[in-house]
């Protein structure tokens, strides 16, 4: 079967979501995330099983594959089918590609078995008992430290994220007393702010603890809890396996605080409701 087509051009199943996701129901969205984020189990269901995972109708799967210009919903996953046969059989052509995927791989796997669980469970129970939790990072890190005082927020920790220049992280510092925290994300020892940041911390008498791309940065040798990424030369591979502790640490927080978590989340969602109702 081939893809189909408009005029004389061919668009995949991404491209065709992509150009009419702005006119889609809730239905359709929920479909068009699936097939996006999880066409290898999508490639493997029937129309009825992906209107159950989904908890939709049958007929809507049916009606989506037509409204983005297939006969029915197996002529769309046909060509799922062939985008996973070409992901996954060999080809001499992304021979080179295999070798920096395999590092990273290789770099997580060393870093989970690296990674204490002591050290995970220990700053779990100081994220806890934190009346605020300050996350600084240098410019590497910026997203990553973004994401996990958002997170952290989200779910009822007090945590906040300043911007890395001088100016706005003596004026975060000020603000701490005793009983806060202060979580580093450094992955390349970039900036030595961080570290001066963490003896000033540790002068008045704060807990550091430290998210570190390698034990050798100075800044881990100042933390009182150190989570250290198995030593990756590329940098890619360091945000990589950065990411993946952080997940880890927000896992950890679900699994030890659920009640807390989710009812932060609840209300967040609220209050995001009641503001989206005043647009």
């Amino acid at each position: 079967m081939d893809t189909p087509t408009t005029s004389h051009i061919t668009y995949s199943y991404q491209e065709r979501i992509h150009q009419q996701r702005p006119g889609f129901s809730r239905s359709y969205h929920l479909l068009a995330d699936f097939l996006l984020d999880s066409y290898l189990q999508a490639a493997l269901m029937t129309a009825h099983e992906l209107a159950q995972a989904l908890d939709l109708d049958p007929a809507t799967v049916v009606r989506f594959a037509q409204s983005l210009g297939y006969r029915g919903f197996p002529e769309l996953q046909h060509e799922l089918r062939q985008r996973v046969r070409a992901q996954f059989l060999p080809s001499v052509q992304v021979a080179e590609l295999d070798a920096p995927i395999a590092n990273t791989i290789q770099a997580l796997n060393l870093t989970h078995r690296n990674l204490a669980s002591s050290q995970v469970d220990a700053l779990v129970e100081l994220l806890a008992n934190a009346r605020e939790i300050l996350v600084i990072t240098d410019s590497a890190g910026k997203w990553l430290a973004g994401w996990l005082a958002n997170r952290l927020a989200a779910g009822g920790f007090p945590a906040r994220c300043p911007a890395t220049e001088s100016e706005a992280l003596a004026a975060a510092l000020a603000q701490l007393e005793s009983g806060d925290v202060l979580l580093g994300i450094d992955l390349f020892g970039e900036s030595p702010r961080l570290a001066r940041a963490q003896e000033l911390a540790k002068q008045a008498g704060l807990t550091v603890a430290l998210i570190a791309g390698t034990a050798s940065l100075p800044s881990a040798g100042l933390a009182d809890i150190s989570l250290v990424i198995y030593s990756a030369e590329d940098p890619p591979t360091r945000l990589a396996c950065a990411a993946a502790i952080l997940n880890t640490l927000e896992l950890a927080l679900r699994q030890r605080f659920p009640e807390r978590m989710n009812t932060a989340r609840a209300r967040l969602a609220e209050l995001t409701a009641q503001i989206e109702a005043s647009d």
